[in-house]
């Protein structure tokens, strides 16, 4: 099969059951801009045409050199556009477009203006954000990329500019799909390799089972493999005539601190209000799209590029590039020259810095050239013995209109610093880059700072100097040599990582690389798979979170592109979180601290937000921030941009992270937060005046848009169930929180009186299905694959699956009948659905999904794609390491549940070092799907209850402890802070 055409096996049943339909929608086909009229394309479109077949490429080509085949030979078009109606009619007679799961053509004519597109749609008939119907565009820049339901066909084929190119997507009815230009096929993204390198012999796999490894260096983004220390994060490509490090810094973003409050919000809230209490959902809507939202934030930027041009050799002999998971380190080794040639690239969290490593053995020495670029402005220059590249990001950058970024006078300053020491051979540095001639080894230590100071101060005229921050880190590094900057890189990373241990076991893909084991048919049930998936979860979070640090982005630490996807900022209405679900069981709690910092950040805006837009106290944020922190509301829609519980997730954070450590200081710091959110939702909540209840307002479920049962259709509501499940579980985390504490008995007393009124989940008497709103509403698209409603399963602990049955029916029955995985799972999409089926104790649904994702949602470097959206959208790795902890260990319900969801697949095993809630450590074997022997580590003291099947007693220095056994299945036992207690289970 052609590779191209191999990528989208799935097009037609992306990730569902074999006579599963795709999600489909009765939007219209738009021409030249998606369903808002947002992504314009930039240049003209000509002649426009849907088939409900797959033209063949012999009729495509002819189509390209004549608007029309010959008579008879393929039929007519079902829908003809001629540049002088939109959107796109249907002839007379045509009853509905093809189906997605039917054979289908589009093709059009056209014409990108000066210097390429940029980006913009041709052909669109989806839901802005969802997967439920197709799209023809170019994206990014005047790549060609069709799209249809959860699955993306991104080629590598651009459109030229200012001249009118004929663009084609075909669709067969087995799922087959292709792209062409001008009647010719095109591919997707470049195979790994480089160019003009025969790539001779097999190397052999590294050992360890912690290893990504490829034969091949990457020739995309999506093919290199991530460095990090939580700061300043690396791309390696590894390859053989230039090696090439794309590379980012956590606080390089757009912008200034400025105020983006809605003008016209403050006055307009409480007539929004009002006409939510009055019913009149549809005025209240357009009153909020006019008046309260505000612009998009800042976008996350790429840095540049540190270039090693090795020559020009032209064969690689065993060529291995590796990534060890377990302690950081990349590693390329080959031969070539009569050397043999080994390198080795890290990100120090010690030293702060990236060091890279070159040597060789044999061959006449090491030659190359170095230098530093950026696709921001700025220059090359040398400085003493450093290469130095100093730049500016902008001071606007719109991610999402395609509007060109402006530089003045304003916006952030950042240098990138590069030392070269060589052993033997001379080193020159020049403004034109390094130069290194005869060496024996050459190391690499590059810094990188930016003059962030802080969300409230202006980079550019209150800003620190990154010089003498660069100058400073250096200076620290003075004297150290490159083993013991790799002995101590390596004991941090290591000590992090090497906390849990992961053994599902070896499948017969474990001695391949990585791309090609996970290209395999049976890699996504592979247990292996499971574990490296994992630990590579667990890798990005010591990677790119780090104390001190900003959390992780929606891109963790990296970014590539100008704009990034959704400005790569964080996205609070489900991503960034997502990022931290597996931080506290994967025994990362530090790691998980990036996001308490970005809470207490947002709450100094946030209580701005509160006081003068809702005239509330306590603070608050919205579904959106960037580095300035900022609470409002942005632009676009409703639908996303008045989320109102935004700091009641984050709150569920903080409390997760005191119930995980038990640190009474740690809960000290945050208790004012968890009391000024509270403090928010108290003063704000509207009656509904149907139900009674109170809720959010105004507020939106998530994204969906509802349908009321007399047709009409919208977003803006009353206390739809999600925003409500979180108000109640911040509730009850405060008052929790106050109990360990002490006092706030005024508070408290405020949160035990409104509780009952609070909005609660609801079974639809019509459905069976949790209500996704207050009233008995659906959803407006039904293809839509976003469930918040499971929230309060999987992120809080309102529903289990043993003491909450009538209610986790429901919400079983609502994702069954939904099947929300055929929107794709590669972002929160199958984030939700597998920790969700995980928390119903279903672990073979569990892995189900895990293993769709693996097929159809991750890159060669196991990094997760979100279809159409972004090369990679993180929380879809973090997402899917979070369930799989989940199906080995749970303690949100009262008890340490092992082996709660092990999936038939995984019938033996071994974990060490998964955390638990009430601050105890957990490891245990199994076999036969049974656990066979256990112990738990308590770090803080206190009462200890295990569910777990067979356990017969609890030792301690082999001596049994006192246990009471509370109901089937329970065993519990008072144990002593540092103390560790052995489980004897059942033969």
């Amino acid at each position: 099969m052609n590779p191209l055409l191999a990528l989208l096996v799935c097009f037609a049943l992306p990730g569902g059951a074999a006579g599963e339909p795709l999600p489909g929608n009765d939007l219209p086909i738009v021409i030249g801009a998606d369903q808002r009229g947002g992504s314009p394309f930039r240049g003209r479109i000509g002649l426009v045409r849907l088939w409900n077949r797959a033209l063949t490429e012999a009729q495509l080509r002819r189509l390209a050199a004549s608007p029309n085949l010959p008579a008879g030979e393929a039929g007519s078009p079902v829908a003809e556009w001629d540049g002088r109606s939109a959107p796109l009619p249907l002839h007379p007679g045509v009853g509905a477009c093809p189906a997605l799961s039917e054979a289908a053509t589009v093709e059009a004519w056209v014409q990108p203006g000066p210097g390429g597109s940029g980006g913009g749609r041709i052909v669109d008939r989806i839901t802005p954000g969802g997967s439920d119907g197709w799209l023809l565009d170019t994206w990014p820049g005047s790549a060609l990329r069709v799209i249809v339901g959860g699955a993306t066909l991104q080629t590598a084929a651009t459109v030229p500019a200012e001249t009118w190119t004929h663009v084609a997507a075909t669709l067969t009815s087995d799922g087959e799909a292709a792209v062409f230009v001008n009647g010719r096929p095109v591919d997707g993204p470049p195979p790994a390799g480089e160019p003009g390198v025969a790539f001779v012999g097999e190397a052999p796999p590294p050992t360890g089972d912690l290893t990504l490894w490829y034969r091949r260096p990457a020739s995309a983004w999506i093919q290199a493999m991530p460095l990090g220390n939580g700061r300043m994060g690396a791309m390696l490509y590894g390859g053989v005539r230039q090696e090439r490090l794309a590379l980012n810094e956590q606080t390089l973003w757009s912008g200034e601190p400025v105020d983006t409050m809605p003008p016209g919000g403050p006055a307009a809230v409480p007539e929004v209000r009002r006409l939510l209490r009055e019913g009149k959902e549809a005025e209240a809507e357009a009153l909020t799209s006019a008046k309260l939202l505000g612009p998009y934030f800042a976008s996350y930027l790429p840095m540049g590029d540190l270039a090693i041009d090795f020559g020009q050799a032209n064969r690689a002999e065993r060529y291995r590039r590796e990534l060890d998971l377990a302690h950081g380190v990349a590693g390329v080794t080959y031969g070539s020259g009569g050397a043999r040639w080994t390198r080795e690239a890290f990100v120090s969290h010690p030293a702060r810095a990236l060091v890279y490593r070159v040597a060789a053995t044999g061959g006449k020495g090491i030659d190359l050239q170095a230098s530093l670029t950026s696709p921001l402005r700025g220059t090359q220059a040398a400085r003493g013995a450093d290469l130095v590249f100093i730049g500016r990001a902008p001071s606007f950058m719109d991610a999402y209109n395609g509007a060109p970024a402006r530089y003045d006078e304003r916006g952030m300053r950042f240098e990138m610093r590069l030392r070269t020491l060589a052993e033997g051979g001379r080193v020159t540095c020049t403004d034109e880059g390094v130069r290194v001639t005869g060496a024996r080894s050459v190391v690499f230590i590059l810094v990188a700072a930016t003059s962030y100071n802080g969300p409230q101060k202006s980079p550019s005229a209150e800003g620190r100097d990154p010089k003498a921050l660069n100058e400073a880190a250096l200076a620290r590094l003075k004297g150290k040599g490159y083993a013991a900057l790799l002995a101590e890189h390596r004991a941090d990373f290591g000590g992090l990582m090497g906390r849990v241990a992961l053994n599902l076991g070896r499948g017969p893909g474990a001695a391949l690389p990585t791309d090609e084991r996970l290209r395999r048919p049976a890699s996504a049930r592979e247990p292996g798979m499971a574990a490296l998936y994992y630990q590579f979860g667990r890798y990005l979070l010591v990677s790119s979170s780090r104390p001190g640090g900003l959390p992780m982005n929606l891109q963790g630490l990296w970014c590539a592109q100008l704009p990034p996807p959704w400005a790569s900022n964080w996205t609070l209405n489900c991503n960034a979180q997502i990022n931290y679900w597996p931080a506290e069981t994967a025994n990362l709690a530090e790691c998980h601290l990036p996001l308490t910092e970005l809470a207490r950040g947002i709450s100094v805006d946030g209580v701005r937000v509160a006081r003068e837009l809702y005239g509330a106290g306590g603070w608050m944020t919205h579904h959106n921030a960037d580095v300035w922190m900022r609470a409002t509301p942005v632009a676009g829609s409703p639908l996303w941009a008045v989320f109102q519980t935004g700091s009641a997730w984050l709150c569920r954070h903080l409390w997760e992270h005191y119930d995980f450590t038990r640190d009474r200081a740690y809960l000290a710091s945050v208790f004012p937060l968890m009391k000024g959110a509270c403090r928010y939702y108290l003063d704000t909540m509207l009656e509904d005046p149907v139900t009674g209840r109170l809720g959010t307002a105004p507020a939106t479920n998530f994204e969906s848009y509802y349908r009321k049962p007399n047709g009409e259709t919208g977003c803006v509501c009353i206390g739809p169930t999600a925003d409500m499940q979180m108000v109640r579980q911040l509730f009850t985390d405060t008052l929790r929180a106050a109990e360990v504490m002490g006092g706030e008995a005024e508070l408290t007393a405020q949160i035990r009186a409104i509780l009952p009124r609070v909005a609660v989940d609801t079974v639809s008497p019509r459905t069976g299905q949790i209500q996704a709103w207050m009233r008995d509403w659906d959803y407006a698209h039904a293809g839509n694959g976003q469930m918040l409603t499971t929230w309060g399963l999987i992120c809080g602990d309102q529903v289990t699956a043993d003491r909450d049955p009538v209610l986790a029916a429901a919400l079983l029955k609502e994702i069954d009948d939904r099947k929300p995985w055929l929107s794709g799972v590669g972002s929160w999409t199958g984030a939700f659905m597998s920790n969700a089926f995980a928390r119903l104790w279903q672990g073979d649904r569990a892995l189900d999904i895990l293993g769709k994702h693996l097929r159809s949602s991750v890159n060669p470097n196991l990094s997760a794609r979100f279809a159409g959206m972004a090369d990679w959208e993180i929380d879809g790795n973090m997402g899917q390491a979070a369930a799989i902890g989940e199906m080995l260990l749970q303690s949100h319900a009262g008890s340490l549940h092992l082996l709660p969801a092990l999936p038939a697949a995984w019938p033996r095993g071994s974990v060490r070092g998964l955390r638990a809630r009430g601050g105890f450590e957990v490891a245990m074997s199994w076999s036969g799907g049974k656990l066979r022997a256990g112990a738990i580590q308590s770090h803080r003291g206190g009462p200890c209850t295990i569910r777990g099947e067979g356990i017969l007693s609890i030792r301690r220095d082999g001596r049994a402890v006192a246990v009471t056994r509370p109901a089937p299945g329970l065993i519990r036992f008072e144990t002593s802070p540092g103390a560790g207690y052995a489980l004897e289970v059942k033969p």
